[in-house]
């Protein structure tokens, strides 16, 4: 198994799954659930401390992957961003590895993003290849507002900055998601 994962605590396993961000975006959440649950946290292909992707990926036989190679037979999957678009893929295509599923703000392959998300994207990827800017353009957007007041903005801003710069790392690459689609 080639991508970076965390295990803590003991118990039904709960795996993590988060988008742009790493294992990081769970420091508050893994200590209380691993006082009742075996908790995984991985970071993506490309993502965190995993590798760059070579090769065209497909984040939900990257997951089978993992559970395979931790032996887990069947976990609740929690899901942030793209990790809730890839707790979905899965859950659709491996309903039998799924006990529960839990979805935070998930993307969802198929959907037809807003014309306004899809227009602060541009300017984000416009931005390219000055990383604050992008950063500050990405949570300039509404639904960052929360975080802004956060204290664990920095965090955040951390992580950000981090999976955008391996970004730049990568060879042209596509993710693949399963057929059908999910929506």
């Amino acid at each position: 198994m080639d991508l970076y994962y965390e295990v803590n605590g003991h118990g039904h396993p709960v795996v993590l799954l988060t988008g742009g961000a790493d294992v990081r975006n769970w420091t508050f959440m893994v200590p209380l659930l691993a006082k009742h649950y075996k908790v995984v946290a991985c970071d993506g292909r490309g993502t965190g401390k995993s590798p760059i992707p070579l090769e065209d990926v497909n984040p939900v036989k990257d997951l089978l992957s993992l559970l395979d190679h931790l032996e887990i037979s069947q976990a609740t999957l929690t899901g942030h961003s793209m990790g809730g678009q890839i707790a979905t893929e899965f859950a659709l295509h491996y309903p039998e590895r799924v006990s529960k599923l839990v979805l935070l703000a998930p993307g969802l392959s198929g959907f037809t993003y807003s014309k306004e998300f899809e227009e602060n994207m541009k300017k984000i990827h416009e931005a390219a290849p000055d990383i604050d800017k992008m950063v500050e353009i990405l949570l300039s957007d509404s639904s960052y507002r929360v975080l802004k007041v956060s204290p664990h903005q920095s965090l955040m801003v951390q992580m950000l900055k981090h999976h955008m710069n391996r970004m730049f790392e990568w060879p042209a690459v596509k993710l693949i998601w399963q057929q059908p689609l999910a929506i």
